[in-house]
């Protein structure tokens, strides 16, 4: 029983215990005013699956309103809190097992407020009689059908994930463990038995339930691109459509010429080499894959090299944040202009076991950390934070920062500038943090330092960021060298809130 429950328990069997004392024989026949149930879900085999039992949690009557044919529900109706059994029937049908099929349990008192349900989900054979159809008919389904869609053409690989069509329409397809997605290349054609989804830009795609190669093809002909250049502010489309956009590539995005949003390359072909193209202006084309503004998610298969624009030595955007902000949700702060934005210690949010912070260590990054000699010591990933996708340093009384990863291929006597973008944190007054950062250049005993104050709005105004530019003038940058980002040493530690957030950092020639 989690927590949640176990206050509502307490409070429910406080007021049963006021109603023995306070009221008149026939309380069975009052309806309960909360209902509650000490489970959400129940799961059961197809054939001979056991029964389970829950708890209804009621201060008065209460009653089953609404349960499918196939689930028997004993007792279906109650007074106070009543343990009850669920049972459903075999799921077969003509002597095999049938779909998975899943409903609602809704428990009922006096009105809405104290309804409470319970999803009861029966395996099956989840690919028995599905339909045949294209992908164009196939995103048009309602979210978790499942459908079956013949000669698909696997036409880019993204990550373990591909974009495949069979000419009706472009489909997204994500890679689902023992899917059998994990061998398909560009070329491959595909019979793709699949579950409709939608994410959160509205876009359909495709988890892969089955996938079954039936030929190849010798080569992926891409469609022709509908170049949105100019359309980037207001380009949309309800599927992945095939478009072309050119400006400068800052690492993983692409920066427009006049355009307010940027086009964010979440994912790109074996063709597409993104590092070798950062700071040069290119043409690429590719997948749209939705725009929650200002960024625009695209999935780049062709590039065209048009120059080099500037030379950069290390860049990072934090956009591969994403599978760790989608965890339990980060919050975005500046983008919302939202103080109280969620915001995840680097420890909290996992994939695959791995924390925010373990996946900034594997690429080379080091968080450190201080703390006035008032306050406990903190780990440094309990006090550095994760947004979307950028991050957050330190609370009060604590302060962090960052080292970057080694840095290799800079020429000696390079004019190097590091760039960033940054602000501080809105206290509930409307004052800014007064946040000061230094960055430190340390190669063996040589050490640069480069104070400034953080740029923050006025009182009450909203959040917006900043791009800072760090000349490093006179500064030798080897693989040796360490790059840090923190509060100024006035401010290392501190008794104060002197909060500030970092993203797009950028290490560049002058």
């Amino acid at each position: 029983m989690n927590k949640k429950l176990n206050i509502f328990v307490i409070a429910l069997m406080a007021c049963l215990g006021f109603a023995v004392t306070s009221c008149d024989d026939d309380d069975d026949n009052k309806l309960s005013k909360a209902t509650m149930t000490s489970a959400t879900y129940l799961d059961f085999d197809a054939e001979n699956a056991q029964s389970a039992i829950i708890t209804v949690y009621a201060d008065a009557a209460w009653s089953v309103v609404e349960a499918p044919d196939w689930v028997a529900v004993e007792p279906a109706a109650g007074v106070g809190v009543t343990e009850v059994r669920i049972s459903v029937s075999d799921n077969y049908r003509d002597g095999a097992p049938d779909n998975p099929r899943k409903a609602k349990v809704v428990f009922k008192g006096a009105n809405l407020e104290s309804m409470s349900s319970v999803e009861v989900r029966q395996a099956g054979d989840k690919f028995r009689d599905l339909p045949v159809v294209n992908a164009a008919e196939a995103e048009a389904l309602a979210d978790e059908t499942m459908s079956k869609i013949e000669n698909l053409i696997a036409m880019g690989k993204i990550g373990e994930d591909i974009v495949a069509t069979d000419g009706t329409a472009n489909i997204y397809i994500t890679y689902v463990a023992d899917g059998g997605l994990d061998m398909v290349t560009p070329g491959d054609v595909i019979t793709l038995e699949g579950t409709k989804m939608t994410d959160g830009r509205s876009m359909p795609y495709f988890k892969a339930d089955r996938v079954t190669m039936t030929d190849h093809v010798s080569e992926v002909t891409y469609p022709e691109a509908t170049d949105i250049t100019a359309q980037v502010d207001s380009y949309s489309a309800k599927t992945y459509t095939y478009v072309m956009a050119t400006g400068i590539l800052d690492g993983t995005t692409l920066v427009v010429d006049g355009a307010t949003n940027t086009i964010s390359v979440v994912g790109a072909g074996l063709d597409v080499d993104m590092d070798a193209l950062s700071g040069h202006k290119v043409t690429l084309k590719g997948y749209y894959a939705g725009t929650a503004s200002p960024i625009v998610r695209f999935f780049a298969m062709e590039a065209e090299d048009l120059g080099l624009f500037e030379t950069v030595y290390f860049s990072d955007d934090f956009e591969w944040f994403e599978p760790w902000s989608s965890q339990t949700p980060a919050g975005d702060t500046i983008g919302s202009n939202d103080s109280d934005a969620t915001a995840q210690q680097l420890g909290t949010n996992k994939v695959d076991d791995v924390s925010t912070y373990d996946a900034l260590l594997a690429r080379g990054y080091d968080i450190i950390a201080t703390h006035h000699p008032d306050k406990s010591e903190r780990k440094p990933q309990a006090q550095t934070y994760i947004q979307r996708n950028y991050l957050k340093f330190g609370l009060t009384g604590y302060q962090s920062g960052i080292v970057l990863p080694k840095i290799e291929g800079v020429p000696s006597g390079a004019h190097l500038l590091l760039t960033f973008d940054t602000s501080t944190q809105r206290q509930g007054s409307g004052v800014f943090d007064d946040t000061e950062l230094v960055v430190i250049v340390e190669t063996g005993t040589a050490r640069s330092e480069f104070e400034f104050p953080v740029p923050h709005p006025e009182k009450d105004e909203a959040y917006k960021w900043y791009k800072v530019e760090v000349d490093l003038e006179g500064v030798t940058v080897t693989p040796d060298t360490k790059i840090t980002i923190r509060n100024a040493d006035s401010q290392w530690p501190s008794s104060k809130a002197l909060r500030w957030y970092l993203d797009n950092i950028k290490l560049k020639e002058k």
